[in-house]
């Protein structure tokens, strides 16, 4: 991942990913490299061209380690932006680094650390992403002169510590980057690491997947083999469906990384499915094998504790689900705080409900622009179609992450009356009621727009607001209806839809 031109092969991150998902296919574990490969991310895209000639090429050889990623700490977990590290000017020449980080894997091991520590004092920023600040620490040099490590037992091995910095002091060039611009840097660095752990996840899944069917099919119980039970091959497949459907999505977040593209839900979404498909099919393994497979001849007891690892490690919330019933709940877009977004300070208005119109707002809140949802007391009757997220509908939470939620009935004068004030200083307004509803309510595009000539309306409809369709509704599985496909598909007994639901 280091250019040519510091001394790396240049190779993208999905040859690193597939190097990494490769190791713990065979069986093995990558943690004691993954680290090397995207911490110097940050240095390589934020750096000076003095830093990156000073230590790239090092990095690139392995004359020096940068092993170390100095972010969590005790009392702040992933909440990096309540961390109380901090590193005080001190004249022109240095830094003072006090305070304390922990899960600090490899820092024995490391030559280099990445430190995330915060220069300006939280009360003082503009934006709680900002005061932020990354540094380059040689530990060798800190190590005894206000650096102490210590090592922390765990259940695997990755060599973690607690690092402790009492009156540190490091030179002012060991700054990457702008002061008070760190949280950003590490957020790059973060979806790199993601990315790649992902891809470990991968890896790890195939070998549970291949261990326990090779298992089922040796293993004889009653005189056959157990791999013939449905019991034991249902699970496993369904393992197997969800490690390839991780697959998609890591590879999706790798593609988005080398394009340049923001990566963050991705990167997020591809970590956090791939570690459930490992667990998953190290949980079937288990059971596959029975009391063997608490045996260490196995390894299956040894790599279904490292893989139960990645459902915490370096993790974060995709979707910030709602803390109460309250209709008026706000989920936040999983994008990055403080990146800057195409639609940063538009506001839509969204009279909307089911699939069409929330999705296509949906692509408007992960782009910035801030989304209010207007929705009746009862909600958007797509919050009743499932429980699979959190109890909540797996539909609403997909389409409807990063938008804030008003209950109003617009009906009533006074709510209608909250519902102008809030189009009177929107950007854009969109809805997908049925044809003539808004229009009935006094929200019908031509009048909005005459009244506010600068708002964008869009209305989504099935058919169109004229013509003998009209009235028609436009679901999925009424098109497939009306059209005669469904007439072709399923069985001589029963009927059936073609495929997942999509937007019409």
């Amino acid at each position: 991942m280091i250019p040519e031109e510091y001394g790396g092969s240049g190779l993208p991150i999905s040859a690193a990913a597939a190097v990494l998902e490769e190791i713990h296919k065979s069986g093995c574990n990558g943690g004691a490299c993954h680290a090397q490969m995207y911490i110097m991310g940050t240095v390589l895209r934020h750096g000076t061209e003095e830093q990156k000639r000073q230590y790239l090429p090092k990095i690139a050889s392995g004359e020096l380690r940068l092993q170390a990623f100095g972010v969590s700490e005790p009392s702040s977990g992933t909440d990096t932006l309540s961390l109380r590290t901090t590193a005080v000017k001190k004249g022109n020449d240095s830094y003072v680094v006090n305070g304390q980080k922990i899960w600090t894997s490899r820092a024995e091991h490391s030559d280099l650390m990445l430190l995330l520590a915060r220069t300006t004092p939280k009360e003082e920023v503009k934006k709680r992403t900002e005061g932020l600040s990354v540094f380059l620490v040689d530990m060798k040099k800190a190590l005894g002169n206000g650096m102490e490590i210590k090592p922390i037992r765990t259940m695997v091995n990755h060599s973690t510590t607690e690092v402790f910095f009492d009156e540190l002091e490091i030179p002012a060039d060991s700054l990457i980057g702008e002061e008070g611009k760190g949280f950003r840097y590490i957020l790059d660095g973060m979806n790199a690491e993601r990315i790649l752990i992902s891809h470990e996840s991968l890896g790890d899944a195939r070998w549970f997947l291949k261990k326990a069917v090779d298992y089922a099919n040796e293993r004889q119980v009653f005189g056959r083999p157990i791999g013939q039970n449905q019991g034991i091959q249902f699970p496993l497949a369904k393992a197997y469906a969800n490690t390839e459907a991780a697959a998609l999505m890591a590879a999706r977040a790798a593609q988005l990384f080398e394009a340049g593209e923001p990566c963050g839900p991705e990167s997020n979404m591809a970590k956090m499915l791939a570690a459930d498909a490992a667990w998953e099919a190290g949980d079937n393994c288990v059971q596959t094998f029975g009391g063997f497979a608490f045996a260490e001849d196995y390894d299956v007891e040894r790599k279904w504790r490292e893989s139960r690892l990645y459902r915490i490690a370096r993790s974060r919330p995709i979707w910030c689900l709602p803390l109460s019933p309250s209709m008026c709940s706000a989920y936040r877009a999983p994008i990055e705080p403080g990146m800057s977004k195409p639609l940063e300070g538009i506001t839509v208005v969204a009279l909307e409900q089911a699939v069409a119109a929330p999705y296509c707002t949906s692509r408007l809140a992960d782009a910035g622009a801030r989304v209010i949802k207007i929705e009746r007391a009862e909600g958007d009757f797509a919050r009743g179609y499932d429980r699979q997220v959190g109890g909540h509908s797996a539909y609403f939470v997909w389409l409807n992450r990063g938008k804030e939620s008003v209950v109003l009935d617009i009906k009533q004068t006074d709510d209608a009356a909250v519902l102008e004030r809030i189009l009177s200083k929107a950007d854009v307004f969109v809805q997908n009621l049925a044809p003539g509803a808004a229009a009935r309510a006094g929200f019908g595009s031509e009048d909005l727009r005459a009244r506010y000539p600068k708002l964008i309306t869009v209305d989504i409809t099935g058919y169109g607001e004229e013509g003998e369709y009209a009235d028609m509704k436009a679901y999925d599985f009424l098109v497939q209806g009306e059209s005669g496909l469904i007439s072709v598909t399923g069985s001589p007994e029963v009927m059936g839809r073609v495929g997942a639901s999509v937007v019409m």
